[in-house]
């Protein structure tokens, strides 16, 4: 019989968009040994009607919803084991979305340098207090990778080569304000362009090795 663990979800949410934003759903591992993945589901009321919205492999603990959308999105996750045993779901959890707190950035444009992406932009308003810049490469999970002050509107982000066995893979960014009271909504919107701003990302090798060392000659 599959044991039926109750993991505890723990959820981060990003303050929402007007017609969709982040919610990155985080929660404690199944400690079975024929643990398999992790069904994650959605509803727009606590007590409402659930649907399956995605799935994360085990022991993966973290799910990015880019689809969560105001009033309120609710979540609960159920564990699946080899056999295809799904466990009872897990307590509820959901988030109220608000407002955006003021304008977005705009123009975000991304330029390829030899020491890393060039960022710039244009601020929302005058009231900005610092700006987000959230990131993802390699198929990974976009999040906050720097904070820019006030004032500032352009960044060189000098993230490594992602370790991919592609030639090519793609890094995408996307910004967002922060407000004395809140956070703007994200530019790209979400809503129109959930991955963000991408630019290709080439993986050939363009550094010389060093020169071989030690060498002698035996009479």
């Amino acid at each position: 019989m599959y044991q039926r663990l109750l993991f505890i979800v723990l959820i981060l949410l990003v303050p929402a968009v007007v017609k969709a934003d982040l919610a990155t759903l985080n929660w404690l591992a199944n400690t079975e040994a024929d643990m398999s993945f992790y069904r994650i589901y959605r509803s727009a009321t606590q007590n409402g009607t659930y649907g399956l919205i995605g799935t994360v492999a085990h022991p993966s603990t973290s799910y990015q919803d880019n689809q969560a959308t105001p009033p309120l999105s609710c979540y609960y996750i159920t564990a699946v084991d080899t056999t295809g045993h799904e466990s009872s779901p897990s307590l509820k959890s959901c988030k109220t979305f608000t407002g955006a707190a003021g304008p977005s950035p705009s123009l975000l444009s991304i330029t390829k340098i030899s020491t890393g992406q060039q960022l710039s932009w244009v601020d929302g308003s005058s009231g900005v207090a610092a700006t987000e810049i959230w990131r993802s490469s390699d198929n990974e999970l976009m999040s906050v990778v720097k904070v820019i002050p006030a004032g500032t509107t352009s960044h060189l982000d000098r993230v490594s080569l992602p370790q991919t066995p592609f030639a090519t893979t793609f890094v995408c960014y996307k910004i967002r304000h922060i407000y004395a009271n809140g956070t703007s909504n994200f530019y790209p919107d979400l809503a129109v362009d959930p991955v963000g701003l991408c630019i290709p990302w080439s993986k050939q090798e363009t550094v010389k090795p060093a020169a071989p060392g030690g060498i002698s000659v035996t009479p």
